[in-house]
Protein backbone atom coordinates (compact mmCIF):
# COMPACT_ATOMS: atom_id res chain seq x y z
CA UNK A 1 0.00 0.00 0.00
CA UNK A 2 2.63 2.66 1.04
CA UNK A 3 4.55 2.01 -2.18
CA UNK A 4 1.26 2.49 -4.40
CA UNK A 5 0.51 5.54 -2.64
CA UNK A 6 4.07 6.96 -2.72
CA UNK A 7 3.98 6.02 -7.08
CA UNK A 8 0.81 8.34 -6.83
CA UNK A 9 -2.16 5.55 -7.01
CA UNK A 10 -5.40 6.57 -4.49
CA UNK A 11 -5.25 3.86 -2.18
CA UNK A 12 -7.54 2.94 0.87
CA UNK A 13 -5.89 0.71 3.80
CA UNK A 14 -7.98 -0.90 5.95
CA UNK A 15 -6.46 -2.97 9.04
CA UNK A 16 -9.36 -4.99 10.48
CA UNK A 17 -7.00 -6.03 14.02
CA UNK A 18 -5.96 -3.44 16.24
CA UNK A 19 -2.49 -2.35 16.34
CA UNK A 20 -1.05 -3.36 19.90
CA UNK A 21 -1.59 -6.97 18.46
CA UNK A 22 0.51 -6.42 15.03
CA UNK A 23 4.31 -7.25 15.73
CA UNK A 24 7.47 -7.41 14.12
CA UNK A 25 7.69 -7.32 10.63
CA UNK A 26 4.56 -6.07 9.72
CA UNK A 27 4.43 -3.67 12.66
CA UNK A 28 7.54 -1.70 11.22
CA UNK A 29 5.34 -1.88 7.53
CA UNK A 30 3.05 0.13 9.96
CA UNK A 31 5.27 2.53 11.32
CA UNK A 32 7.02 3.09 7.62
CA UNK A 33 3.13 4.13 6.02
CA UNK A 34 2.56 5.99 9.10
CA UNK A 35 5.53 7.99 8.96
CA UNK A 36 5.09 8.59 4.86
CA UNK A 37 2.45 10.41 5.90
CA UNK A 38 -0.25 8.13 4.96
CA UNK A 39 -3.74 7.61 5.90
CA UNK A 40 -5.83 3.87 6.93
CA UNK A 41 -9.36 3.62 7.08
CA UNK A 42 -10.40 3.66 10.50
CA UNK A 43 -13.43 1.00 10.97
CA UNK A 44 -15.14 -1.36 8.86
CA UNK A 45 -18.27 0.74 8.00
CA UNK A 46 -15.36 3.20 6.41
CA UNK A 47 -14.41 0.42 4.31
CA UNK A 48 -17.30 -1.20 3.21
CA UNK A 49 -17.85 2.69 1.66
CA UNK A 50 -14.95 3.25 0.13
CA UNK A 51 -15.74 -0.59 -1.44
CA UNK A 52 -18.80 0.27 -2.70
CA UNK A 53 -17.22 3.44 -4.43
CA UNK A 54 -14.72 1.17 -6.55
CA UNK A 55 -15.54 0.64 -9.88
CA UNK A 56 -14.21 -1.92 -12.90
CA UNK A 57 -10.72 -1.41 -13.26
CA UNK A 58 -10.05 -0.56 -9.69
CA UNK A 59 -8.31 -3.18 -7.29
CA UNK A 60 -8.45 -4.76 -4.15
CA UNK A 61 -5.62 -6.52 -2.91
CA UNK A 62 -6.66 -9.03 -0.33
CA UNK A 63 -4.11 -9.38 2.48
CA UNK A 64 -6.70 -10.58 5.16
CA UNK A 65 -5.05 -13.96 5.90
CA UNK A 66 -2.28 -15.78 4.98
CA UNK A 67 -0.72 -19.15 4.97
CA UNK A 68 -0.68 -19.44 8.28
CA UNK A 69 -4.50 -19.62 9.02
CA UNK A 70 -5.73 -22.03 11.18
CA UNK A 71 -8.92 -20.97 12.08
CA UNK A 72 -12.74 -21.07 10.08
CA UNK A 73 -13.05 -16.80 8.84
CA UNK A 74 -16.18 -15.87 10.60
CA UNK A 75 -18.10 -13.18 12.27
CA UNK A 76 -17.29 -9.16 11.20
CA UNK A 77 -14.38 -10.64 9.05
CA UNK A 78 -16.42 -13.25 7.29
CA UNK A 79 -18.82 -10.10 6.50
CA UNK A 80 -15.60 -8.27 5.32
CA UNK A 81 -14.95 -10.68 2.85
CA UNK A 82 -18.61 -11.28 1.80
CA UNK A 83 -18.60 -7.53 0.76
CA UNK A 84 -15.06 -8.23 -1.23
CA UNK A 85 -16.80 -10.98 -3.41
CA UNK A 86 -20.13 -8.81 -3.51
CA UNK A 87 -18.17 -6.17 -4.99
CA UNK A 88 -16.44 -7.83 -7.74
CA UNK A 89 -19.30 -9.99 -8.79
CA UNK A 90 -21.18 -6.68 -9.43
CA UNK A 91 -19.10 -5.52 -11.97
CA UNK A 92 -16.73 -3.96 -9.71
CA UNK A 93 -13.03 -4.22 -8.78
CA UNK A 94 -10.91 -7.11 -9.56
CA UNK A 95 -9.60 -8.39 -6.80
CA UNK A 96 -5.81 -9.82 -5.80
CA UNK A 97 -4.90 -11.92 -3.16
CA UNK A 98 -1.60 -11.77 -1.52
CA UNK A 99 0.34 -15.63 -1.45
CA UNK A 100 -3.15 -17.05 -0.93
CA UNK A 101 -6.83 -15.68 -1.16
CA UNK A 102 -7.65 -15.50 2.48
CA UNK A 103 -9.73 -18.05 4.04
CA UNK A 104 -8.22 -21.30 1.86
CA UNK A 105 -6.11 -24.03 3.32
CA UNK A 106 -2.13 -23.05 1.25
CA UNK A 107 -1.43 -26.46 1.93
CA UNK A 108 -4.30 -29.10 1.30
CA UNK A 109 -6.62 -26.63 -0.64
CA UNK A 110 -9.59 -26.68 1.86
CA UNK A 111 -11.77 -23.91 3.07
CA UNK A 112 -11.95 -22.63 6.24
CA UNK A 113 -15.30 -20.37 6.46
CA UNK A 114 -15.77 -17.50 4.19
CA UNK A 115 -13.21 -17.32 1.40
CA UNK A 116 -12.00 -14.56 -0.73
CA UNK A 117 -12.96 -15.16 -4.47
CA UNK A 118 -9.42 -13.79 -6.46
CA UNK A 119 -9.03 -12.92 -9.94
CA UNK A 120 -5.51 -12.83 -9.16
CA UNK A 121 -3.08 -14.32 -6.77
CA UNK A 122 0.50 -13.72 -6.21
CA UNK A 123 2.12 -16.08 -4.31
CA UNK A 124 5.61 -15.76 -2.88
CA UNK A 125 8.85 -17.35 -3.36
CA UNK A 126 7.44 -21.25 -4.00
CA UNK A 127 4.37 -22.56 -5.02
CA UNK A 128 1.55 -24.15 -2.83
CA UNK A 129 -0.49 -27.35 -2.94
CA UNK A 130 -3.60 -25.15 -2.26
CA UNK A 131 -4.06 -23.03 -4.80
CA UNK A 132 -3.92 -26.13 -7.17
CA UNK A 133 -6.43 -28.65 -5.66
CA UNK A 134 -10.19 -28.45 -4.76
CA UNK A 135 -12.40 -26.73 -3.81
CA UNK A 136 -9.57 -24.07 -3.26
CA UNK A 137 -8.70 -24.08 -6.93
CA UNK A 138 -11.64 -22.04 -7.92
CA UNK A 139 -11.02 -19.19 -5.93
CA UNK A 140 -7.83 -18.46 -6.70
CA UNK A 141 -7.97 -17.10 -10.51
CA UNK A 142 -4.51 -16.82 -12.25
CA UNK A 143 -2.09 -18.14 -10.12
CA UNK A 144 1.61 -16.01 -10.42
CA UNK A 145 4.83 -17.01 -8.61
CA UNK A 146 7.02 -14.13 -7.60
CA UNK A 147 10.97 -14.81 -6.78
CA UNK A 148 12.03 -13.97 -3.10
CA UNK A 149 15.56 -14.60 -3.81
CA UNK A 150 15.49 -17.75 -1.83
CA UNK A 151 18.90 -19.01 -2.14
CA UNK A 152 18.73 -21.67 -5.36
CA UNK A 153 20.84 -24.62 -3.79
CA UNK A 154 18.57 -24.33 -0.69
CA UNK A 155 15.25 -24.55 -3.03
CA UNK A 156 17.02 -27.61 -5.22
CA UNK A 157 17.51 -29.68 -2.16
CA UNK A 158 14.09 -29.45 -1.14
CA UNK A 159 11.69 -32.00 -1.76
CA UNK A 160 8.65 -31.08 -3.31
CA UNK A 161 5.29 -31.69 -1.24
CA UNK A 162 3.45 -32.53 -4.70
CA UNK A 163 4.04 -31.91 -8.48
CA UNK A 164 2.16 -30.27 -10.59
CA UNK A 165 1.31 -32.40 -13.76
CA UNK A 166 1.98 -30.84 -17.50
CA UNK A 167 2.63 -32.31 -20.36
CA UNK A 168 6.26 -31.05 -20.70
CA UNK A 169 8.98 -33.77 -19.67
CA UNK A 170 6.42 -36.72 -19.80
CA UNK A 171 8.01 -40.30 -19.60
CA UNK A 172 6.13 -41.67 -22.78
CA UNK A 173 6.73 -44.98 -24.23
CA UNK A 174 9.34 -46.16 -27.04
CA UNK A 175 7.29 -46.43 -29.98
CA UNK A 176 10.25 -47.74 -32.63
CA UNK A 177 9.03 -47.60 -35.86
CA UNK A 178 9.88 -51.83 -36.08
CA UNK A 179 7.67 -52.46 -33.44
CA UNK A 180 4.33 -54.94 -33.73
CA UNK A 181 1.53 -55.53 -31.62
CA UNK A 182 3.69 -58.22 -29.48
CA UNK A 183 6.39 -55.02 -28.93
CA UNK A 184 3.98 -52.99 -27.15
CA UNK A 185 2.75 -55.14 -24.50
CA UNK A 186 -0.65 -57.23 -23.52
CA UNK A 187 -3.15 -56.04 -20.92
CA UNK A 188 -6.02 -58.27 -20.18
CA UNK A 189 -9.64 -56.36 -18.45
CA UNK A 190 -11.79 -58.40 -16.10
CA UNK A 191 -15.08 -56.98 -15.81
CA UNK A 192 -18.53 -56.26 -17.69
CA UNK A 193 -21.54 -57.94 -17.53
CA UNK A 194 -24.94 -58.34 -18.93
CA UNK A 195 -25.94 -54.67 -17.52
CA UNK A 196 -22.83 -52.83 -17.87
CA UNK A 197 -21.12 -54.18 -21.00
CA UNK A 198 -19.90 -51.12 -22.07
CA UNK A 199 -17.28 -50.66 -19.14
CA UNK A 200 -14.71 -52.97 -19.92
CA UNK A 201 -14.81 -52.21 -23.72
CA UNK A 202 -13.96 -48.34 -23.08
CA UNK A 203 -11.26 -49.81 -20.65
CA UNK A 204 -9.98 -51.38 -23.85
CA UNK A 205 -10.88 -48.68 -25.99
CA UNK A 206 -8.34 -46.70 -23.73
CA UNK A 207 -5.30 -48.75 -23.67
CA UNK A 208 -5.69 -49.15 -27.27
CA UNK A 209 -5.86 -45.54 -28.15
CA UNK A 210 -2.60 -44.52 -26.36
CA UNK A 211 -0.67 -47.82 -27.64
CA UNK A 212 -1.04 -50.90 -26.20
CA UNK A 213 -0.06 -53.80 -28.19
CA UNK A 214 -3.00 -56.62 -27.25
CA UNK A 215 -5.68 -56.00 -25.20
CA UNK A 216 -8.01 -59.30 -23.65
CA UNK A 217 -11.19 -59.10 -22.01
CA UNK A 218 -12.83 -61.59 -19.96
CA UNK A 219 -16.55 -60.98 -18.95
CA UNK A 220 -19.62 -62.74 -17.62
CA UNK A 221 -21.95 -63.41 -20.39
CA UNK A 222 -23.13 -60.57 -22.13
CA UNK A 223 -19.90 -58.86 -21.31
CA UNK A 224 -18.67 -58.82 -24.44
CA UNK A 225 -21.45 -57.84 -26.05
CA UNK A 226 -19.57 -53.90 -26.45
CA UNK A 227 -16.30 -55.13 -27.44
CA UNK A 228 -14.77 -53.03 -30.60
CA UNK A 229 -13.15 -55.61 -33.75
CA UNK A 230 -9.92 -54.40 -32.61
CA UNK A 231 -10.03 -56.41 -28.84
CA UNK A 232 -10.14 -60.01 -27.79
CA UNK A 233 -12.60 -61.92 -26.22
CA UNK A 234 -11.42 -64.34 -23.00
CA UNK A 235 -13.50 -67.07 -21.62
CA UNK A 236 -16.86 -65.68 -19.88
CA UNK A 237 -18.76 -67.48 -17.06
CA UNK A 238 -23.19 -67.30 -16.52
CA UNK A 239 -22.45 -64.81 -13.46
CA UNK A 240 -19.11 -63.25 -11.35
CA UNK A 241 -20.75 -65.32 -8.01
CA UNK A 242 -20.48 -68.61 -10.70
CA UNK A 243 -16.71 -67.88 -11.91
CA UNK A 244 -13.97 -69.63 -10.18
CA UNK A 245 -11.19 -67.72 -9.90
CA UNK A 246 -8.97 -70.75 -11.00
CA UNK A 247 -10.99 -70.23 -14.10
CA UNK A 248 -9.64 -67.00 -15.04
CA UNK A 249 -5.80 -67.24 -14.16
CA UNK A 250 -4.88 -69.20 -17.25
CA UNK A 251 -6.72 -67.00 -19.25
CA UNK A 252 -5.05 -63.90 -17.94
CA UNK A 253 -1.32 -64.57 -16.65
CA UNK A 254 0.03 -64.00 -20.02
CA UNK A 255 -0.89 -60.21 -20.13
CA UNK A 256 1.77 -57.73 -18.77
CA UNK A 257 -1.16 -55.62 -16.94
CA UNK A 258 -4.33 -56.34 -15.78
CA UNK A 259 -7.49 -53.86 -15.27
CA UNK A 260 -9.95 -55.09 -12.76
CA UNK A 261 -13.64 -54.05 -12.00
CA UNK A 262 -14.73 -52.26 -14.88
CA UNK A 263 -18.41 -53.19 -15.05
CA UNK A 264 -18.08 -56.27 -13.03
CA UNK A 265 -20.98 -55.47 -10.48
CA UNK A 266 -20.44 -57.72 -7.48
CA UNK A 267 -17.13 -59.47 -8.17
CA UNK A 268 -16.77 -60.76 -4.94
CA UNK A 269 -13.57 -61.20 -3.75
CA UNK A 270 -11.35 -61.65 -7.23
CA UNK A 271 -10.37 -58.44 -7.88
CA UNK A 272 -7.86 -58.53 -4.34
CA UNK A 273 -7.27 -62.02 -5.47
CA UNK A 274 -6.54 -61.32 -9.16
CA UNK A 275 -4.40 -58.32 -7.53
CA UNK A 276 -2.04 -60.98 -6.38
CA UNK A 277 -1.63 -62.92 -8.85
CA UNK A 278 2.55 -62.48 -9.79
CA UNK A 279 4.49 -61.13 -12.38
CA UNK A 280 2.30 -58.20 -13.36
CA UNK A 281 4.26 -55.06 -14.58
CA UNK A 282 0.84 -53.69 -13.14
CA UNK A 283 -2.33 -53.81 -12.17
CA UNK A 284 -5.30 -51.60 -12.15
CA UNK A 285 -8.41 -51.47 -10.51
CA UNK A 286 -11.29 -49.51 -11.35
CA UNK A 287 -15.09 -48.99 -10.35
CA UNK A 288 -16.66 -52.20 -9.19
CA UNK A 289 -13.64 -53.88 -8.56
CA UNK A 290 -12.69 -51.54 -5.87
CA UNK A 291 -14.96 -52.69 -3.56
CA UNK A 292 -13.60 -54.92 -0.01
CA UNK A 293 -10.12 -52.96 -1.13
CA UNK A 294 -8.42 -53.01 2.21
CA UNK A 295 -10.48 -54.37 4.58
CA UNK A 296 -8.59 -57.65 5.09
CA UNK A 297 -5.91 -55.76 6.52
CA UNK A 298 -3.67 -56.48 3.64
CA UNK A 299 -2.38 -53.44 1.82
CA UNK A 300 -1.72 -53.58 -1.83
CA UNK A 301 1.72 -53.86 -3.42
CA UNK A 302 3.39 -51.02 -5.00
CA UNK A 303 2.08 -52.35 -8.53
CA UNK A 304 -1.18 -51.58 -8.05
CA UNK A 305 -3.18 -48.64 -9.05
CA UNK A 306 -6.26 -47.70 -7.60
CA UNK A 307 -8.59 -45.24 -9.48
CA UNK A 308 -11.77 -44.63 -7.24
CA UNK A 309 -14.14 -41.61 -7.53
CA UNK A 310 -15.14 -39.16 -4.85
CA UNK A 311 -17.99 -42.04 -3.85
CA UNK A 312 -16.16 -44.78 -3.85
CA UNK A 313 -13.20 -43.24 -2.07
CA UNK A 314 -15.65 -42.53 0.61
CA UNK A 315 -16.67 -46.08 0.82
CA UNK A 316 -13.58 -47.31 1.15
CA UNK A 317 -12.62 -44.69 3.88
CA UNK A 318 -16.23 -45.03 5.79
CA UNK A 319 -17.30 -41.58 5.43
CA UNK A 320 -19.07 -39.47 2.82
CA UNK A 321 -18.23 -38.26 -0.52
CA UNK A 322 -18.36 -34.55 0.57
CA UNK A 323 -16.25 -35.21 3.48
CA UNK A 324 -13.58 -36.39 0.34
CA UNK A 325 -14.26 -33.18 -1.42
CA UNK A 326 -13.70 -31.03 1.69
CA UNK A 327 -10.08 -31.95 1.81
CA UNK A 328 -9.08 -33.90 -1.34
CA UNK A 329 -5.90 -34.06 -0.65
CA UNK A 330 -5.74 -35.56 3.05
CA UNK A 331 -8.52 -38.05 1.88
CA UNK A 332 -5.92 -39.01 -0.95
CA UNK A 333 -3.63 -39.74 1.65
CA UNK A 334 -5.41 -41.25 4.16
CA UNK A 335 -6.93 -43.87 0.97
CA UNK A 336 -2.91 -44.79 0.26
CA UNK A 337 -2.18 -45.65 3.54
CA UNK A 338 -5.37 -47.34 4.12
CA UNK A 339 -5.38 -49.60 0.70
CA UNK A 340 -1.35 -49.00 -0.08
CA UNK A 341 -0.78 -49.17 -3.81
CA UNK A 342 -1.13 -45.43 -5.82
CA UNK A 343 -4.19 -43.92 -5.26
CA UNK A 344 -5.72 -42.25 -8.15
CA UNK A 345 -8.13 -39.95 -6.26
CA UNK A 346 -10.66 -38.79 -9.83
CA UNK A 347 -12.51 -35.72 -10.08
CA UNK A 348 -11.42 -32.24 -10.51
CA UNK A 349 -7.81 -31.97 -10.22
CA UNK A 350 -6.86 -35.56 -10.01
CA UNK A 351 -4.73 -36.54 -7.26
CA UNK A 352 -2.25 -39.26 -7.62
CA UNK A 353 -0.59 -40.22 -4.16
CA UNK A 354 1.59 -43.26 -3.45
CA UNK A 355 2.34 -42.23 0.33
CA UNK A 356 5.95 -40.61 -0.56
CA UNK A 357 4.90 -38.69 -3.55
CA UNK A 358 1.69 -36.42 -4.91
CA UNK A 359 0.51 -35.04 -7.98
CA UNK A 360 -1.81 -33.09 -9.15
CA UNK A 361 -3.86 -32.70 -12.59
CA UNK A 362 -4.48 -28.85 -13.72
CA UNK A 363 -7.39 -30.12 -15.55
CA UNK A 364 -10.98 -29.89 -14.02
CA UNK A 365 -13.76 -29.89 -17.03
CA UNK A 366 -17.56 -31.10 -17.58
CA UNK A 367 -15.93 -32.88 -20.98
CA UNK A 368 -14.52 -35.15 -18.61
CA UNK A 369 -18.15 -36.06 -16.26
CA UNK A 370 -19.74 -38.22 -18.83
CA UNK A 371 -20.33 -41.74 -17.88
CA UNK A 372 -17.78 -43.93 -19.00
CA UNK A 373 -15.06 -41.32 -18.55
CA UNK A 374 -13.10 -43.19 -15.44
CA UNK A 375 -13.01 -46.59 -17.82
CA UNK A 376 -11.29 -44.66 -20.36
CA UNK A 377 -8.65 -43.60 -18.08
CA UNK A 378 -7.97 -47.16 -16.22
CA UNK A 379 -7.32 -48.02 -20.25
CA UNK A 380 -5.08 -45.54 -20.48
CA UNK A 381 -3.12 -46.09 -17.49
CA UNK A 382 -2.82 -49.67 -18.09
CA UNK A 383 -1.79 -49.38 -21.45
CA UNK A 384 0.88 -47.06 -20.84
CA UNK A 385 2.06 -49.57 -18.07
CA UNK A 386 1.86 -52.33 -20.75
CA UNK A 387 3.77 -50.25 -22.87
CA UNK A 388 6.80 -50.37 -20.13
CA UNK A 389 6.20 -47.21 -18.04
CA UNK A 390 6.23 -47.91 -13.94
CA UNK A 391 3.06 -47.75 -12.30
CA UNK A 392 3.50 -44.44 -11.10
CA UNK A 393 4.66 -42.81 -14.54
CA UNK A 394 1.91 -45.11 -16.10
CA UNK A 395 -1.15 -43.56 -13.35
CA UNK A 396 0.73 -39.71 -13.51
CA UNK A 397 0.95 -39.36 -17.51
CA UNK A 398 -2.15 -41.54 -18.08
CA UNK A 399 -4.14 -38.58 -15.70
CA UNK A 400 -2.42 -35.44 -17.74
CA UNK A 401 -3.34 -36.90 -20.85
CA UNK A 402 -7.06 -37.91 -20.07
CA UNK A 403 -7.06 -34.38 -18.23
CA UNK A 404 -5.95 -33.11 -21.58
CA UNK A 405 -7.80 -34.95 -24.27
CA UNK A 406 -10.66 -33.96 -22.24
CA UNK A 407 -9.81 -30.22 -21.84
CA UNK A 408 -9.75 -30.41 -25.74
CA UNK A 409 -13.45 -31.12 -26.48
CA UNK A 410 -16.87 -29.56 -25.87
CA UNK A 411 -17.98 -29.22 -22.19
CA UNK A 412 -21.39 -30.37 -23.15
CA UNK A 413 -22.35 -33.82 -25.54
CA UNK A 414 -19.36 -35.42 -25.79
CA UNK A 415 -18.81 -39.02 -25.58
CA UNK A 416 -16.09 -41.57 -23.25
CA UNK A 417 -15.34 -42.75 -26.55
CA UNK A 418 -14.12 -39.27 -28.27
CA UNK A 419 -11.66 -38.44 -24.59
CA UNK A 420 -10.04 -42.20 -26.10
CA UNK A 421 -9.87 -40.70 -29.41
CA UNK A 422 -8.44 -37.34 -28.25
CA UNK A 423 -5.72 -39.11 -26.09
CA UNK A 424 -4.44 -40.91 -29.08
CA UNK A 425 -4.36 -37.36 -30.41
CA UNK A 426 -2.22 -35.89 -27.69
CA UNK A 427 -0.19 -38.58 -27.37
CA UNK A 428 0.43 -38.64 -31.08
CA UNK A 429 1.45 -35.40 -31.09
CA UNK A 430 3.96 -35.85 -28.01
CA UNK A 431 5.38 -38.42 -29.16
CA UNK A 432 6.21 -36.89 -32.58
CA UNK A 433 7.79 -33.71 -30.62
Amino acid sequence: ARRLAEAGEAVHLYCPFEPGKIGGDAASAVQRWSTAGCNALPDADAFLQALRGLAKGDVVVDGLFGTGLTRPIEGGLAELVRAINAARTDGGPGVCAIDVPSGIDSDEGSIRGAVVKADVTVTMGLDKVGLHTWPARPYCGTVEVVELTYPRQLVDELVPDAILLTLEGLPLPDRHPAGHKGTFGSLAVVGGCRQMPGAPALTALGALRCGAGKVFVWSTEGGHAALGPETMRLGFAESWAAVDLDAIIPDVVGADVLVIGPGMGNGGNIPENLARLPGKRCVVIDADGLRGMGGHGARAGDHVVITPHPGEAAQLLGCNAGDVQENRVAAARQLQEQVGGIVVLKGAGTIVCDGQRLAISPFATAALSVPGSGDVLAGVIGGLAAQGLSPWDAATTGVILHGYAGSTLPAVGNLASEIAGQVAVVLGQLIQD
